[in-house]
């Protein structure tokens, strides 16, 4: 997991431009909040700030409106129950389900 983790901000960090950002908190050295947001565009095709990764959403709630986004999208997993009624109490709502499916042997093509 610490790998994924690290990928994801090694990702964010390389994204850094007018239309992505990484957020960072420090305190004598060491990282105390982080957080990573970037323009994309919704299936819809309306412009949204998407969270990557998250240890405090305001900054990235002020870098969406300083671009005229009005929309701040995350993902977390399912199991993820304490994430996820953190992020209703910070004024998220849940939108959509996710389902993925395992394939533990190749099948036959069709």
């Amino acid at each position: 997991m610490r790998a994924a983790s690290r990928t994801g901000v090694q990702t964010s960090v390389a994204k850094i431009g007018p239309d992505a950002a990484v957020f960072l908190a420090q305190r004598k050295g060491h990282m105390l909040r982080f957080a990573s947001v970037a323009r994309e565009a919704a299936f819809t095709g309306a412009a949204q700030a998407y969270i990557g990764e998250l240890a405090v959403a305001a900054w990235a709630e002020g870098w969406a409106r300083e671009r005229g986004l009005r929309l701040l999208v995350l993902n977390t997993g399912a199991a993820n129950e304490r994430g996820r009624h953190f992020y209703v109490r910070s004024g998220f709502q849940e939108e959509s389900v996710r389902l993925t499916k395992v394939l533990n042997e190749p099948g036959p093509t069709v």
